[in-house]
């Protein structure tokens, strides 16, 4: 159409052709290497991703093993679970209260949603898994519209659906990696709390 377009001057205008130009190149070159550059994407995130979790898992690993050696590190620590103990002595002394069906009525729920939390993530990863395979064979048309003014805007959906898919694993890699991290400060400093 460009070609046609500046042998003939009919459609697009010259302004047009030299706007345009650089796009088809880019375009061009941007198809051919479509797969690769998803590919590309895609081990960052990944990579990013796990190792997000591997720090967050040496530092429950550090705190589990009492390394952490900042002596203000206890203090923050400390007046965290100020209010952490509290609840939890709040908590024993309605099982004390209630015995042990009050202790049920409470844990059985905090137990299913924690159940249906870990389920519905993995479901959320698997249709990410399966987004992101379709999105990547869909990355040369993708590329294709971004040459034309009008179907740009079908590039920025695809490609903010494609970069949006990529950030859920490290966020999700990250939110694990903390909740083992706060889980190891709790359990470590809970035992100093009740002994």
């Amino acid at each position: 159409i460009i070609i046609f377009s500046q042998s003939t001057s009919i459609g697009i205008s010259n302004y047009g052709i030299k706007r345009m130009l650089p796009r088809l190149i880019l375009a061009a070159i941007a198809v051919n290497l479509s797969f690769y550059i998803c590919q590309f994407a895609v081990d960052v995130s990944n990579l990013l991703g796990a190792n997000l979790k591997v720090l967050m898992d040496n530092l429950a690993t550090e705190v589990t093993a009492g390394s952490v050696s900042n002596g203000n590190w206890e203090n923050i620590v400390s007046a965290a679970l100020v209010a952490g103990a509290s609840t939890a002595v709040a908590a024993g002394a309605v099982v004390a209260a209630g015995g042990v069906t009050a202790a049920l009525v409470i844990l059985v729920p905090v137990l299913l949603s924690a159940l249906m939390a870990i389920i519905m993530t993995f479901i959320i990863l698997i249709a990410r898994q399966a987004a992101v395979i379709l999105l990547i064979v869909l990355s040369p048309l993708a590329f294709v519209m971004y040459l034309l003014p009008n179907t740009e805007k079908w590039f920025k959906k695809w490609s903010s659906a494609f970069f949006g898919l990529l950030v859920l694993y490290p966020v999700v890699a990250l939110l694990f990696g903390v909740g083992k991290f706060a889980s190891a400060v709790l359990r470590s400093n809970g035992d100093d709390i009740w002994h």
